[in-house]
C-alpha cells in the first residue's frame, strides 16, 4: 500500500498551493521531501534542519523554499485537521475527507487524502 505522496504528486500543485504547503510544513528530521531543482526533481530525506530554513540530507543543504514535503498519510490527516479555521468545521472536513477516502478503498487512501489536501490548499 502506498504510504505517502510522490514528487509527481506535489508537482501537480499550483505555485500558490505549493507555497501554502511550504508555510504549513514544519520540517522534522526523517521527513521525506522533493528538491525542485533547475534540472530535475529528486527525493531526499531530512537528516538535520537549521534555523535559517535549510535542510541537510547527509550530503547537501537545501533551502526549504526549493523543497516540497512528500506527505505521509498521517501528515495529510494533520494538515486536513489543522487547515480549517472554524473549530466546528475542523472535524466535519476531516470526517468528510476520510469518509470519501474509505469509500474509494485502501489502495487509494493516499491519493484520496491528497485530493482532499489539494482542495484545502486551493482555498
Amino acid at each position: 500500500m502506498k504510504q505517502r505522496i510522490s514528487a509527481d504528486d506535489v508537482l501537480q500543485l499550483t505555485p500558490e498551493q505549493q507555497e501554502k504547503l511550504r508555510v504549513w510544513w514544519n520540517v522534522q528530521e526523517s521527513d521525506l521531501f522533493a528538491y525542485i531543482g533547475l534540472i530535475n526533481t529528486s527525493n531526499k530525506i531530512v537528516i538535520d534542519v537549521d534555523r535559517e530554513g535549510y535542510m541537510y540530507d547527509g550530503r547537501d543543504w537545501f533551502p526549504k523554499m526549493d523543497c516540497l514535503p512528500l506527505l505521509s498519510i498521517g501528515q495529510m490527516i494533520e494538515l486536513l485537521d489543522n487547515f480549517t479555521e472554524e473549530p466546528s468545521l475542523k472535524n466535519e472536513n476531516l470526517r468528510l475527507s476520510i469518509n470519501r477516502t474509505m469509500w474509494l478503498g485502501n489502495s487509494k487512501l493516499v491519493d484520496s487524502l491528497f485530493q482532499a489536501v489539494k482542495e484545502i490548499l486551493q482555498r
